[in-house]
């Protein structure tokens, strides 16, 4: 279950995915919330202005869970 520390983190950087507004930029397969998610997705639609992005967390391993996917 993702805590509401890490949601809010996620849904903050979910703005960060376009490439000419941010020197630091997330792309797949970056991390976000402190490393404990990996994205999975990106989507940045310019037509309607739609941004969101699939994470999955990531265990101490670094095995990465999509059995619990977040869309945010």
């Amino acid at each position: 279950m993702t805590n509401d520390r890490d949601y809010r983190e996620i849904a903050s950087d979910v703005y960060k995915v376009d490439k000419r507004k941010y020197s630091r930029y997330l792309e797949e397969n970056n991390t976000t919330a402190n490393n404990n998610y990996k994205v999975l997705k990106l989507e940045d639609n310019q037509e309607n202005g739609m941004q969101a992005m699939a994470v999955a967390p990531v265990n101490d391993r670094g095995e990465v869970d999509t059995r619990r996917i977040v869309i945010a």
